[in-house]
């Protein structure tokens, strides 16, 4: 009727529409660039301080996540948010960042926070991905997997799985947030990726790929099989730290070659190879709590 005011958006349309707007602005934000050496694969992705308005993208985005705001292949679906999903989305929030960003002792700052702000992140750097093919060398991304709610839980950080000449495959993201020793940082995760070569994580990797596997098209469906990841995948260390602990991350790094011989257990191939995604954060400290009160303004503005 004519002179009657729309309804005001709810909770999950306003999630809805800061991710999509997340999404699009990272997307003509961030740029790649691409390194090889004859060790690995060296991936930069640069552009994520670059403005206020880029920060608060992140924030939001993050707080879609902690409502599980999409889903493997990246379809919106915050519908799931019910009636009293105000409250719901604001205890998800702060059971990572504290009551109003605040509460958390140093260590679990260092521990639960930072750690999943930054697999949050790589999360909406790889869902960028899947519309810039040449941000993702091994193929084409198609499907996500879901950052863990709370970051002590064993399993796998992130999972893709891509497209290629040589059919689908599995990309296996090791995420780390250490500030001043990011040389420490990809040796434990390529002792992580020693675990996967040796089976000892064989059922989550089945579990993470079983899982994109129910949300991905019929005719996909019908080309991922629970021991594709055996064929075909790759290994992509995370690594984020404070720019004044620079890295040059061209040079060989001998736990990360390691990987590349053939695995204890005999019914894995090699990995097709490794790429570095690190994330130089120049003021690591500032940038994360910027993030967190960001988040804090957002969920306020719901």
């Amino acid at each position: 009727m004519n002179g009657v005011p729309p309804l005001a958006p709810s909770t999950a349309q306003k999630i809805d529409a800061a991710v999509g707007d997340a999404l699009s602005l990272l997307g003509q934000t961030l740029q790649f660039q691409r390194t090889i050496t004859p060790n690995h694969e060296l991936l930069v992705v640069t552009g994520w301080n670059q403005t206020p308005a880029v920060r608060r993208a992140i924030a939001e985005y993050l707080v879609g996540l902690c409502v599980m705001a999409v889903n493997a292949v990246l379809a919106i679906r915050t519908d799931l948010v019910g009636p009293s999903g105000l409250a719901e989305v604001r205890q998800n929030v702060e059971d990572i960042i504290g009551v109003n960003g605040m509460g958390l002792t140093d260590d679990q700052v260092k521990k639960k926070r930072d750690p999943w702000i930054a697999e949050g992140i790589w999360h909406l750097c790889l869902a960028v991905s899947i519309n810039n093919p040449g941000s993702h060398p091994p193929g084409s991304l198609f499907a996500l997997s879901l950052p863990h709610l709370d970051t002590t839980e064993e399993g796998i950080d992130l999972a893709a799985l891509y497209r290629s000449q040589n059919g689908i495959g599995l990309s296996i993201v090791e995420t780390k947030a250490y500030r001043t020793t990011p040389s420490v940082a990809v040796k434990r995760a390529a002792k992580y990726f020693q675990k996967i070569n040796s089976g000892t994580y064989r059922k989550k990797v089945r579990e993470a790929v079983l899982r994109m596997r129910a949300e991905c098209s019929a005719p996909d469906q019908k080309e991922i099989s629970a021991q594709l990841w055996q064929e075909r995948r790759w290994y992509i260390p995370n690594i984020h730290y404070d720019a004044a602990h620079t890295e040059d991350w061209t040079q060989p790094i001998p736990a990360l070659s390691d990987l590349l011989k053939t695995p204890n257990n005999p019914v894995f191939t090699n990995p097709q190879g490794i790429i570095i995604m690190p994330h130089e954060v120049a003021g690591f400290d500032a940038f994360f709590n910027g993030i967190t009160s960001d988040m804090m303004a957002f969920v306020a503005s719901l």
